[in-house]
């Protein structure tokens, strides 16, 4: 299946507003891009590069963020959608 560039340029939105709604929780819970890396069990570098929204978080990176973090993916991935609802009003 191949994407289109609208498709991929949805994508590359959507993983922007996740690592973006990331970083915000991070900065609310007075946690470091370090201490999420750890959580991870992947690299500073690795984590830096999905927090400023160039490679997007997996599945698997995410649920684990959400389970350290303390919030419910589903709540978390929410708050994106409700963000970009409110972008497009």
């Amino acid at each position: 299946m191949e994407l289109h560039a609208s498709d991929e340029a949805a994508n590359q939105l959507a993983s922007q507003r996740l690592a973006g709604e990331m970083r915000a929780e991070l900065a609310r819970q007075k946690r470091t891009a370090s201490d999420l890396a750890a959580a991870l069990g992947i690299t500073p570098h690795t984590v830096g590069r999905r927090l400023n929204g160039d490679v997007p978080f997996n599945m698997i990176e995410l649920a684990t963020a959400c389970r350290w973090l303390g919030i419910d993916l589903s709540e978390f991935v929410g708050r994106v959608s409700t963000d970009a609802k409110a972008l497009a009003s």
